[in-house]
């Protein structure tokens, strides 16, 4: 009889997509679970940016942003190993060198090792510890422009690559920021806007692709799109930003000042 058929093919092809659909969701909502109570220190965040913005020494910026950023790298690689291993995660972590995590340069890798870490952020933290060391251990070294500094920099991922959406997004004609040029750039802000980009991704990749790879979901999806992601972590963000928008951006009247805005203002 007609009601003894077996459904066509493609009813059942929907019907398995609708299945595969409602279980990767359920993986998702399990990832999102994990990363709710996503924290990151905002006060030191901020505090440390303005620094690097403010201070009058290369060194001391380095040294200060090398700092957060290896602290941020322990605290969040710490989220996603087990405490309960006989010594504890100080054991991992001891900085007497006796620890198998007991320096930067082998928490980078091991992050990296265990896709953590993107391959561009792992370069680029590489390439920063490399520049730390070079001002920490090299007394001839004193700006982000003497060598092997100089280069060092000039190898890590442009700063305008991160932030060239944004930067679409906010400036331009009829709008109230104008870009202003990379080319007018300090090497100080220059850094900055760097050491902004790869926290950006820090505050993600480390806390958001051990969590996707683990639930088998994507790690955009593992975070929530952004009105859907854990407060802290828009927060976080918006301090990172804020540190820099005034180095991204001028308003009209700056740059009709500096005549950026090709004789359109009056």
């Amino acid at each position: 009889m007609k009601d003894d058929l077996p459904p066509p093919a493609s009813a059942i092809k929907l019907a398995l997509e609708a299945a595969a659909e409602a279980a990767y969701q359920y993986q998702v909502k399990a990832a999102q679970k994990e990363l709710a109570d996503l924290s990151f220190p905002h006060k030191q965040i901020e505090e440390t940016l303005e620094e690097v913005r403010d201070c009058a020494d290369d060194r001391a910026a380095v040294i200060t942003l090398f700092a957060l950023v290896d602290d941020l790298t322990i605290s969040l690689m710490q989220r996603n190993l087990d405490p309960s291993i006989r010594g504890g995660l100080g054991r991992l972590f001891d900085g007497g060198g006796f620890g198998i995590l007991g320096t930067s340069s082998a928490r980078f890798t091991m992050a990296a090792a265990l896709r953590w870490l993107r391959p561009e952020t792992y370069s680029d933290l590489d390439l920063l510890r490399k520049i730390r060391n070079a001002f920490a251990h090299k007394v001839s070294v004193r700006t982000l422009t003497d060598e092997p500094v100089r280069g060092l920099f000039a190898s890590m991922t442009p700063a305008d690559a991160h932030f060239r959406s944004l930067v679409a997004d906010i400036a331009g004609p009829g709008k109230d920021w104008v870009q202003r040029p990379f080319a007018t750039l300090t090497p100080r802000q220059r850094f900055l806007l760097t050491g902004a980009a790869l926290l950006r991704r820090i505050i993600f990749e480390l806390p958001a692709l051990p969590v996707a790879a683990a639930h088998k979901v994507s790690a955009l999806d593992a975070m929530g799109r952004w009105k859907q992601a854990p407060e802290a972590f828009r927060e976080a963000t918006f301090v990172i930003l804020e540190a820099v928008w005034f180095v991204l951006f001028l308003t009209n009247e700056e740059a009709a000042q500096q005549d950026l805005l090709g004789g359109t203002q009056e």
